[in-house]
């Protein structure tokens, strides 16, 4: 594993967190049509429910991409010094990488 296959992982997960962001955007959007009745009410609160719980989703992957960009940087650092040498070498020798 190498810091440029985390990082790449890292966007991802931003991609996805967009991605979530936008779906309760939508919900959000749709809670404001303005239709009345006993039924659009509590769709409505059923749409709140979701836009937050994907707001939260949005947020721990928003922590995942942190920790997965922190991660990078950890591996970079560790294999610039002088134990990424001697590391290198076992997994070439075990055949991990070419």
């Amino acid at each position: 594993m190498d810091g440029n296959w985390v990082r790449r992982c890292a966007g991802e997960v931003g991609e996805l967190s967009e991605q979530v962001r936008g779906l309760a955007a939508g919900l959000g959007a749709a809670r404001a049509e303005s239709w009345r009745s006993l039924a659009a009410e509590d769709y409505r609160a059923t749409l709140e429910e979701q836009q937050r719980a994907l707001a939260a989703t949005a947020a721990v992957l928003d922590d995942a991409r942190a920790a997965l960009e922190a991660h990078a940087r950890a591996v970079e650092d560790a294999a610039g010094g002088p134990l990424g040498a001697l590391a290198g070498k076992a997994a070439e020798l075990l055949g991990l990488h070419p």
